[in-house]
């Protein structure tokens, strides 16, 4: 998923996006981020919600962007 990388000890990072700065394209950044978790639920792919959640709380509310704002609701949206 383009929002999951792994850290320098090779440790996966469940959250790791960068914003752009622009509120709304960045709104639809995070739309399509849970589209793509969506998708992969869907095919019974291991849930890595709560490690995402995890670690976007972890990175600290003062980081959060447009991406995150289009993320969640969308998810939730989806039932």
């Amino acid at each position: 998923m383009p929002f999951v990388s792994k850290n320098e000890a090779g440790k996966p990072c469940f959250w790791q996006v960068e914003a752009s700065g622009y509120w709304l394209a960045d709104c639809d950044v995070g739309e399509e981020y849970a589209r793509t978790y969506i998708e992969r639920a869907r095919q019974n792919q291991p849930p890595l919600l709560s490690w995402i959640v995890h670690d976007m709380v972890r990175a600290g509310p003062d980081t959060w962007s447009g991406i995150e704002i289009g993320f969640l609701p969308c998810l939730a949206r989806a039932g």
